[in-house]
């Protein structure tokens, strides 16, 4: 399913579920297949329309994540992570950080007994991969639309939308961004806390003669003394 495919939208007026996830990136199109699939009833509502980026072989999303073989994992059980092609990803074999002090960590796969320390996956891609998951789980997709008012009560929450759609559920998930609307709508209040920390994560791309691929090494350099004191800490308890 493609951008400019028509898309199989709900435009039901009414809907009453057991959860309603409002937001449609990674989050939320990964957590409506997935509770689908445990047998819930599940309404997905986003702002924009719910569909898979055009595929484009020739070029590559600057916008990535790593993935953690854990999140690999849980992706693999709604069936999105066989849906990646091979030549998308990149593992993250092993870490080198190094702090301010001079002190050294590194961590290697290998020696964990680990494929990777994770995957480095592109954002159009995973979201390539999660969005037929949602149309064949049977979710409700509801989009566009526009939060208008939230409200709780003993039963759950109603979501009232700008075209007059109402969607009630016993839970309403915020995945609507770091800058969540349901969040401040709920009275949540999230106050950001800088880590006081600095790290670099260049990439380094590789050209193979068979095929093209994304080779990445992850350098993270750590702007704190945290670092030299938990090295000096290990070797102080060997």
């Amino acid at each position: 399913m493609s951008a400019v495919d028509a898309v199989e939208q709900d435009r039901t007026t009414s809907l009453d579920v057991d959860v309603v996830i409002a937001g449609a990136g990674m989050v939320g199109l990964a957590l409506a297949p997935a509770l689908a699939r445990a047998g819930l009833t599940v309404a997905l509502a986003d702002r924009a329309a719910v569909a898979a980026p055009e595929a484009d072989s020739t070029t590559w999303d600057s916008r990535v994540y790593a993935v953690s073989p854990g999140s690999a994992q849980f992706l693999s059980a709604i069936g999105a992570w066989q849906q990646l092609p091979v030549e998308r990803l990149a593992a993250v074999e092993g870490m080198h950080v190094e702090g301010d002090g001079g002190a050294v960590l590194s961590f290697s796969a290998w020696d964990l007994g680990e494929r990777a320390l994770a995957w480095i996956v592109e954002e159009r891609a995973l979201r390539a991969a999660l969005v037929p998951g949602v149309y064949g789980s049977g979710v409700h997709v509801v989009a566009p639309a526009v939060f208008e008012t939230l409200a709780f009560d003993r039963e759950g929450g109603t979501l009232r939308l700008a075209d007059g759609g109402v969607l009630s559920a016993r839970l309403i998930v915020a995945a609507d961004g770091v800058r969540s609307w349901v969040r401040d709508a709920a009275g949540l209040v999230a106050v950001p806390r800088p880590y006081g920390q600095r790290a670099g994560t260049p990439w380094h791309r590789a050209a193979m003669v068979s095929a093209r691929r994304w080779r990445a090494r992850l350098v993270a350099v750590a702007r704190s003394q945290a670092i030299d004191r938990m090295v000096r800490a290990r070797r102080v308890g060997r």
